[in-house]
């Protein structure tokens, strides 16, 4: 024995039958492979309510789109918000400080930021500066904000 499909029928036209889901159905091998409930022509008629149906958005729809507009619109004005902020924060001082022979990065950063941790100072220091080590030479400049 074979087993045939029978499928549903085209969105565009719709069985007289009530047929709504495909079913598997024998077949014996060899034979006419005809299904018992096998849809003519004659008996398929166009659906023309889905012919003449026009596009509607459901509730939920209208309201996900409202709610991705406001999304967007208080995405905008975050980012505006922001762009004007930046824009006025004045630039930050800095004090020039020349290394002399002897002295180190820590006892620098200790004299510049007495009320911080040596080591909250001195990664200060490197921040401002781009440094990757705690090592500086005598006559390097360095830059302290203020």
């Amino acid at each position: 024995m074979s087993v045939v499909t029978t499928m549903r029928t085209p969105p565009a036209r719709r069985p007289v039958t009530d047929m709504t889901r495909g079913h598997l159905r024998l077949v014996p091998a060899g034979g006419s492979l005809q299904p018992q409930h096998a849809l003519q022509a004659e008996h398929l008629l166009p659906a023309a309510d889905s012919l003449n149906r026009s596009t509607h958005i459901t509730r939920r729809g209208r309201l996900l789109i409202s709610c991705s507009i406001g999304l967007l619109c208080a995405v905008g004005l975050g980012s505006g918000v922001r762009v004007l902020a930046s824009a006025q924060a004045p630039a930050p001082v800095f004090q020039t400080v020349t290394v002399q022979a002897g002295q180190t990065l820590s006892e620098i950063a200790h004299r510049a930021y007495p009320d911080l941790a040596v080591g909250n100072a001195v990664t200060r220091v490197q921040l401002t500066n781009n440094l990757n080590t705690s090592q500086v030479f005598a006559g390097e400049q360095l830059r302290l904000a203020r």
